[in-house]
């Protein structure tokens, strides 16, 4: 579900999912950043606005009221 949706946040591009950021060697001090691995278009960039559209709407305006954050 959390690869679904960061892919329609990403236009519709699948980003392999990482679990760390980076490295951080706790001798050297040496930081080694974890690359991010763009994978393949798996939806329109226009369907993928088309439903985050849809997403905020529920949020903002739908059954997710509930849900929002109060900074926003």
């Amino acid at each position: 579900m959390v690869t679904m949706v960061s892919t329609i946040a990403n236009g519709g591009t699948y980003i392999k999912p990482r679990v760390v950021k980076a490295t951080i060697n706790s001798v050297t001090k040496e930081r080694k950043e974890i690359e991010v691995v763009k994978k393949d278009r798996v939806i329109s960039e226009e369907t993928a606005k088309n439903v985050l559209s849809m997403m905020e709407s529920v949020v903002a305006e739908g059954t997710g009221k509930n849900s929002r954050s109060k900074r926003i």
